[in-house]
């Protein structure tokens, strides 16, 4: 009788609970959606936090929370820095999966942009937006935030080029 490696057999038992959501994942996703649509932006955050523990492998939660740590100001600013930096590791693990639609590529950097953006970081937000703006040309809010890094940064020729592209039809 052949007998199982421990390897295998660890496998073999962990495999189809780490596949199966644990209970309540779909009722706690559906309750972060629901106050995320409402624009409860902080009440949201402590259930995508828990949805990111029990699934840090869903990119989709991933970026969502990624997207509510930016968009969510607590009142303290050191708190806000915090959260920024969590919301750029987020996002460069999610870039770096390289297994997404254009379209959704081009979101992520918009969002990498805008939180590097806030963290003063404007060389590597104007890198992000450029790269956003390569995936997708009509994502407005990114030429428009990149004009705005551009100036700040005292490229005024480049931040007029993209600023021209905002206003000239295709």
């Amino acid at each position: 009788m052949r007998r199982l490696r421990p390897g295998l057999l660890v496998l073999l038992i962990a495999v189809p609970h780490m596949l199966r959501a644990e209970p309540g994942f779909r009722e706690l996703e559906a309750t972060a959606l629901q106050l995320w649509e409402a624009g409860r932006l902080e009440e949201s955050l402590p259930r995508l936090r828990r949805l990111h523990e029990l699934q840090p492998y869903n990119d989709r939660i991933a970026f969502l929370l990624a997207r509510t740590l930016i968009l969510a100001q607590p009142e303290e600013p050191a708190a806000y820095r915090q959260r920024l930096g969590e919301a750029v590791v987020l996002l460069d693990q999610s870039l770096a999966l390289d297994a997404h639609p254009e379209d959704d590529r081009a979101a992520r950097w918009f969002f990498a942009g805008l939180a590097r953006w806030f963290r003063s970081e404007r060389r590597l937000a104007a890198s992000c937006f450029e790269r956003s703006l390569r995936l997708d040309l009509h994502l407005g809010p990114a030429a428009y935030n990149l004009a705005i890094v551009y100036r700040e940064l005292g490229q005024l020729d480049d931040a007029r080029r993209v600023e021209r592209s905002l206003t000239t039809p295709d």
